[in-house]
């Protein structure tokens, strides 16, 4: 099924207005980067041939033994666009496909306050996020939740807690992450803008590392909120910290 998936991007046209964005807030949405059509095709693929059912729990790094999945992270506008922001060339590092399958058990999957770069620990600015959202995106089906501005600080000092295949807490509900300490978070509350990111299938979020974030869990009965989240990594940039079960990997990309 979907073997032959072909992924057709968008061109994107970026300029000095869309990098001076990013700058100011952090992160960048692209719309309608891939079709509706072909996102599904995707989500489809994944849920058959790569999810643990029934739970849907995330699938870490499938762009290394999958061929569609590497097609995407390698995609030459979506690695343009990384690229642009960048100002450098980039290598893939690791990748979720997180599925928030509508009433699942990782449906209520809402991580914690978090930098991703708190894993990996490169340098400020050298780690970069790619969110191409596989299914629209919203508060009430799981979406993302930004800190605008938030990517300025340092890799703030967090807690880890379980961050892949976590058991729920006695709300019923999944709670992973690189959970930044209350102070912190409490100044970062006050200085930054809270941003519920609603965004449409097809759409690609380009999210600065350093940038505070978390998300809701999925309460949708009807809706599923799957996105395709791909790290990458600038050319010679140092990886502190290659992860334990999140294994971060270079790959070359052309």
């Amino acid at each position: 099924m979907y073997k032959n998936i072909k992924i057709r991007s968008k061109k994107v046209k970026l300029n000095k207005k869309s990098f001076d964005e990013y700058n100011k807030n952090g992160y960048f949405i692209i719309k309608n980067i891939l079709s509706k059509k072909t996102c599904q095709k995707i989500k489809k693929y994944a849920e058959k041939n790569l999810s643990e059912k029934p739970k849907y729990p995330i699938s870490l790094n499938v762009h290394r033994n999958d061929r569609i999945f590497f097609n995407v992270i390698s995609d030459k506008n979506i690695v343009k666009a990384v690229k642009f922001f960048q100002k450098s060339k980039v290598d893939a590092l690791n990748d979720q496909m997180i599925y928030k399958k509508k009433n699942s058990f990782y449906s209520a999957q809402s991580w914690t306050f978090h930098q991703d770069n708190a894993y990996p620990k490169a340098r400020h600015g050298k780690y970069v996020i790619a969110h191409l959202f596989l299914d629209d995106s919203t508060p009430t089906n799981g979406g993302l939740i930004f800190f605008e501005g938030s990517h300025v600080e340092p890799v703030l000092e967090y807690e880890i807690r379980t961050s892949h295949k976590e058991k729920k807490n006695k709300k019923g509900v999944t709670r992973p992450g690189a959970t930044i300490n209350q102070k912190d978070l409490s100044r970062v509350k006050n200085i930054y803008k809270r941003v519920d990111i609603d965004v449409k299938s097809g759409s690609l979020c380009i999210m600065h590392g350093n940038l505070v974030h978390g998300s809701y869990p999925n309460n949708s009965k009807t809706k599923d909120r799957s996105t395709y989240s791909m790290a990458y990594i600038n050319k010679g940039a140092r990886v502190t910290d290659k992860g334990n079960k999140s294994k971060k990997k270079r790959v070359k990309l052309n």
